[in-house]
C-alpha cells in the first residue's frame, strides 16, 4: 500500500469522528483483513507483546535521567541513542561517557542540529521560530563536519 493510500484511509479514519485521529481508532479500522492498512500491524499477540516490551524499555531508558554535580544544574538524560549507533546495532550510550569523549560529543551535537533542523521542516510556518531557527542556523554553521565545509 502506498503512503497516499494510507494517508487516504487514516483521512477516512478522521472524518467519521470529527476530524480527530485516535490509535485506538486505527487499530479498530485495521483489523478486518480485507482492510487497507491491516497489513501495517502485528497481528500475532507473542510478537506484538515482545514488540510493546522492546517499547517498554526503550521508554524507561528515555526518562531516566542524572543531575549534575553543581547545585541548580538541570537534570539531563542518563543516556543517549546517538546516529552511528543506530546505523550499527543499536544502544544508548550514558551521556557522562559522551561528554568525556570529543568525537563523541561531536556526533551528539550533529544529532541534535539534525533534530533541530527536522523540527523546523515540521514548524516553518510558524514566525514566532524564526529567532530560533536563525540561531539553529548560526550553531549548524560552525559545526558542520569538514567535509560539508569544503562543499558548501
Amino acid at each position: 500500500m502506498s503512503s497516499a493510500e494510507v494517508r487516504a484511509e487514516l483521512a477516512r479514519i478522521a472524518a467519521e469522528h470529527d476530524g480527530l485521529l485516535f490509535p485506538a481508532h486505527v487499530v479498530e479500522a485495521a483489523q478486518p483483513e480485507d482492510s487497507p492498512i491491516h497489513d501495517r500491524f502485528e497481528w500475532d499477540d507473542s510478537e506484538a507483546g515482545i514488540r510493546y516490551r522492546m517499547w517498554q524499555a526503550r521508554q524507561l531508558i528515555r526518562v531516566h535521567v542524572v543531575v549534575g554535580p553543581e547545585p541548580g544544574v538541570e537534570p539531563v538524560r542518563a543516556y543517549v541513542s546517538l546516529s552511528t549507533d543506530r546505523i550499527a546495532a543499536g544502544g544508548y550510550r550514558a551521556i557522562v561517557d559522551i561528554r568525556s569523549s570529543e568525537e563523541l560529543y561531536q556526533v551528539m551535537l550533529r544529532d541534535a542540529i539534525d533534530e533541530l533542523e527536522r523540527m523546523r521542516r515540521k514548524y516553518e510556518s510558524i514566525r514566532e521560530l524564526r529567532p530560533v531557527f536563525r540561531a539553529v542556523d548560526r550553531v549548524a554553521s560552525k559545526h558542520k563536519p569538514a567535509a560539508a565545509r569544503a562543499t558548501a
